[in-house]
């Protein structure tokens, strides 16, 4: 509680985004997977990795498209984000962004993925089959490469996620049963750019 250092983990890569310490006291982080398809996009991960207190990896799980954030739910499970490609019919009713600056002609939308300590996916929404091109319009300043870019989510107690989305400049709240986003807040009138987002006795916190 004095402000000083009471251990150090040293991880095998540079890494992606943070770590989270472990309610066991491992430590859960993203590395960075440099060859990955989307490296050089923000907040590429790629590698998840549970480290001991000595280091050890105790757990790794490999998705090169995993980006900005995960967490290790009560069941042991593990969320991540991660980018999916939007598809064309959908692209074209996107409204918003940079004419004609598609990666290569693809959008990149954001997704979830759960996966149970052996890595295998027990659930996955896919933000494309969810959001609205009418409602989730992209920055006009901001390349179309992504449609909505998600920065953080937090997941309440009833299991329901928040998230929040740069390129939309939106939080939303996602009912996970169903997939359908039953919340928004934001839009270019409310809210500047934000990073980070969590639930507080009910409410949620920007």
């Amino acid at each position: 509680m004095g402000g000083q250092p009471v251990h150090t983990w040293r991880m095998p890569g540079e890494l992606g985004s943070h770590g989270i310490l472990l309610p066991n006291s491992n430590l859960l982080c993203a590395v960075r997977v440099s060859e990955g398809p989307l490296a050089d996009l923000d907040g590429a991960a790629g590698s998840l990795l549970e480290v001991d207190w000595e280091g050890n990896i105790v757990w790794r799980y490999e998705d090169p498209y995993m980006h900005h954030d995960f967490c290790r739910m009560p069941n042991g499970n593990t969320v991540s984000l991660r980018w999916v490609p939007t598809p064309k019919d959908i692209v074209l009713k996107v409204k918003g962004g940079l004419p004609n600056t598609e990666r290569g002609g693809i959008m990149w939308s954001d997704s979830f993925r759960e996966i149970n300590p052996a890595g295998e996916v027990v659930w996955e929404w896919l933000g494309y089959e969810h959001l609205d091109p009418e409602v989730d319009i992209v920055c006009p300043l901001c390349f179309r490469n992504e449609w909505t870019h998600a920065n953080s989510f937090a997941i309440s107690p009833h299991g329901d996620i928040l998230i929040s989305f740069m390129k939309t400049n939106t939080i939303a709240i996602i009912n996970k049963e169903t997939g359908n986003i039953y919340w928004r807040w934001g839009g270019f009138l409310k809210l500047a750019h934000q990073h980070d987002v969590s639930f507080f006795d009910g409410n949620v916190i920007v």
